[in-house]
């Protein structure tokens, strides 16, 4: 009897959700893109030269698309990185242009 009494606090406890991980695919959280959004721009605005032009979208998701021009493969890997290391990012879409800039 003692058996049925665990098996019942166990999936009491299951049903709850206590310690029991959401199954595979379930959706993800809402992100606010309104709070992600000025975090990246301010991060780009501090590692990058200010002649990059970054235009920063994110939707509800968490996925960033980082759209624009920089000048340099190094640049566009910092840009990503960057964007990444913002917490709520699920995703960074890289629609970057490498386009070197020349002083006249």
């Amino acid at each position: 009897m003692a058996w049925k009494k665990l098996v019942a606090t166990v999936a009491l406890g299951a049903g709850l959700g206590l310690g029991v991980a959401a199954p595979a695919g379930a959706e993800q959280p809402m992100t606010d893109p309104t709070a992600i959004q000025p975090q990246i721009q301010n991060k780009l605005d501090r590692v990058l030269s200010p002649d990059d032009q970054i235009e920063v979208k994110v939707d509800a998701n968490g996925v960033v698309a980082l759209l624009g021009d920089v000048e340099s493969d190094g640049e566009e890997k910092v840009a990503v990185d960057a964007a990444k290391s913002i917490p709520g990012v699920t995703q960074v879409k890289d629609d970057l242009r490498v386009m070197p800039f020349y002083a006249p």
